[in-house]
């Protein structure tokens, strides 16, 4: 009897049990099946790229020297559209089989090794001769298959929420893919380009980028020879070092006229006390720096003193006291004659001075005109960096504006949209399809549930008395008892 509906648990597994074996030889031709596909079949491989397109702007070409007031406007999907259209359009596949002509042709398929792929093949040809023979499909050149092989093996497609179009390229040659779709991107990108050359204004931009450079190139080489000529290292160091030692000489400058009025000044009073001719010396102040008129001086005193109590008891026609006179006038005499000498060392000393102030004269006088020949050549030097500052502002102002051409120009070409190859062909490492690990895993699943379903559908087709219970309520007759088959 077929089964209708689980009475009990007892019935569960009563039916699974009776086509367990049923059940078991499911899941392994399901799972063979599917595994013993994914190791006979040829895998593909798949390249993949991506072509971002960038904003478009509203301007021309940018030639003139001022800013550039230009408006982004988003990518819209015409914009994308039209992208994915020229990137599959037939021009481009045709133009890419043919670069391949010299290269023994389009390769996208394996070559049939195994004797599964000799089979399949012959099966594949000989089914496409017989459509060809009814008339059913065309008999296309090696080259139109080539062509359409192409075509089918390559997928367009626009990533969402972006401006990126993402390109697949599947073939059963991982090592051939990224060259074939590079090859593609190149042939997209030419045509792309060609379709708005337009070129203005560079030939004259780059005159004057080259008259500037040139310009530029001679100032610098003066500004080096002149202060290879001048020999300057640092003339703001120099000029800073003259003006240091400049304010050092006029200090010693200074410092020696000082020197050289104090010693005339001692010479007026040294000559002053000579011309008096005095009997007695008065000893000053200035001469007492003098050490040997200072001793004298203090040898002199006594004697003054003893001559001072002599006249207080003695008569000065008396011997002792013009034997006291004779030694005052003597070391008087002496005083004179250290005067003498002193006023000739002062005088010494003094053309000493005066001749130290000329030569403090001349180096301040050779540092002053130094200092002003630093400063003309620091202003020529200034003028010249200015017009070196000035030639370069301006070389990289025509270089900017010929590159900004040069980026017009190519923005023409893409058509203002910049459209830019994101991500290069890769080559692909495993295989696109089939995912043995993936198949294996679907296998034993969709093996799983068949090997749990087929016990109920077998039983269900199954029309056998297999239970008491069934014999009683189809027959109406008692069942005496019943064998298990074991």
């Amino acid at each position: 009897m077929a089964l209708s509906r689980l009475n009990s648990t007892r019935d569960f597994f009563r039916v699974w049990f009776t086509w367990k074996t049923h059940s078991f030889i499911v899941f392994l031709i399901i799972v063979g099946s599917v595994m013993l596909f994914s190791y006979i079949y040829t895998p593909t491989y798949e390249s993949t790229a991506k072509v971002l397109i960038l904003p478009k702007t509203n301007a021309e070409v940018v030639l003139s020297a001022g800013e550039s007031d230009n408006r982004i406007l988003p990518v819209s999907t015409e914009d994308i559209n039209t992208e994915i259209e020229l990137l599959t359009s037939n021009e481009i596949i045709i133009d890419t089989v043919r670069s391949f002509e010299n290269d023994n042709g389009l390769a996208l398929k394996a070559p049939d090794n195994s004797w599964v792929d000799k089979t399949a093949d012959f099966i594949k040809k000989t089914v496409s001769k017989t459509l060809i023979f009814l008339k059913l499909k065309e008999n296309l050149s090696l080259f139109d298959s080539s062509v359409a092989e192409l075509k089918n093996s390559i997928e367009v497609e626009p990533v969402a929420m972006s401006n990126i179009i993402l390109i697949r390229l599947k073939t059963e040659l991982p090592e051939k893919a990224p060259i074939i779709l590079k090859r593609l991107l190149e042939i997209y990108m030419t045509k792309h380009n060609n379709a708005f050359i337009k070129e203005e204004g560079i030939q004259f931009l780059n005159n004057q980028t080259n008259d500037y450079y040139n310009k530029l190139e001679s100032a610098e080489k003066g500004h080096k020879e002149l202060q290879k000529k001048w020999d300057i290292v640092d003339l703001k160091r120099q000029k800073e070092s003259n003006i240091e030692l400049l304010a050092e000489l006029s200090m010693n400058l200074k410092n020696n006229e000082l020197a050289y009025e104090e010693i005339k000044s001692r010479i007026i009073i040294l000559k002053e006390v000579m011309a008096k001719n005095e009997k007695e010396i008065v000893i000053t102040k200035e001469m007492q720096t003098i050490p040997s008129i200072e001793e004298l001086g203090k040898s002199i005193v006594p004697l003054l003193v003893k001559r001072s109590d002599m006249q207080k008891s003695f008569n000065p026609a008396s011997r002792e006291y013009r034997d006291l006179e004779s030694q005052i006038e003597a070391l008087w005499g002496e005083v004179k004659k250290e005067i003498i000498k002193a006023v000739k060392t002062e005088e010494m000393e003094m053309e000493i001075l005066k001749n130290k102030q000329v030569l403090l004269k001349g180096k301040i006088a050779g540092l002053k005109e130094e200092t002003n020949t630093l400063n003309e050549r620091e202003m020529t030097l200034n003028n010249l960096e200015r017009e070196i500052k000035l030639l370069e502002n301006n070389y990289v102002l025509y270089a900017s504006k010929t590159e900004d051409a040069r980026i017009n120009r190519e923005q023409r070409k893409q058509d203002l949209a910049n459209v830019y190859i994101a991500d290069k062909a890769s080559m692909p490492v495993k295989p696109d399809f089939p995912k043995r690990l993936l198949m294996l895993f679907v296998s034993v699943t969709t093996g799983l549930f068949a090997a749990l379903g087929t016990p109920f559908l077998l039983e269900f087709l199954d029309h056998r008395l297999k239970t008491p219970s069934e014999v009683e309520h189809i027959l109406s007759l008692p069942v005496i008892c019943s064998f298990i088959d074991e």
